[in-house]
């Protein structure tokens, strides 16, 4: 069934195709395709669904497509920022630029620096400066986890609590 293939307005198409077109993911239009055995039907209640949840249709390419199926197209993981983008600049391309933009390829992904100090359990700032002075992602995340690994082996006992240095001068001087 998933290969099957669909006349659509004189189109013959797979669900998926049909779906891009529509502006809604696959897994929609097939439940509702399958409710309903007419591709039509479907598409009447993808389209109230897409207006419902008050998601525009925008110009992508010659095709009328929600934000949603515009970020899946392009690989972006969140369509949040490229809604936030969209209505900042009013410009499709240019909001799909500036989601890219701030990306850095990191083992096979692109992803913000702030996802990239998650994933390695980093602080963003300290990652970012470290990769502002290196501009190699992978030398800056090794830099940051070889100074974590010596902060955390010279810690100081400090009434009970294990310390660095600069902790306990912050300690001291709130006293």
């Amino acid at each position: 069934m998933l290969n099957e293939k669909i006349d659509f307005h004189g189109k013959i198409m797979s669900i998926r195709a049909i779906s891009l077109e529509i502006g809604i993911s696959r897994e929609t239009l097939q439940k509702y395709y399958n409710e309903t055995n007419d591709i039509y039907e479907a598409e009447r209640i993808c389209r109230a669904i897409i207006m419902r949840k008050g998601e525009a249709l925008v110009d992508y390419n010659g095709e009328m497509l929600t934000i949603q199926t515009i970020a899946k197209k392009e690989g972006l993981k969140d369509p949040k920022t490229l809604k936030k983008y969209y209505e900042q600049t009013k410009d499709i391309h240019e909001a799909i630029k500036k989601c890219k933009e701030n990306k850095i390829e990191y083992n096979g992904e692109m992803l913000t620096i702030n996802a990239i100090a998650q994933k390695t359990g980093l602080k963003g700032d300290t990652l970012k400066r470290y990769y502002e002075q290196k501009g190699d992602i992978y030398e800056a995340v090794s830099q940051c986890l070889e100074l974590r690994n010596v902060a955390e082996v010279s810690k100081i006992e400090y009434y009970g609590e294990k310390l660095t240095c600069s902790e306990i001068a912050r300690k001291v001087r709130t006293r």
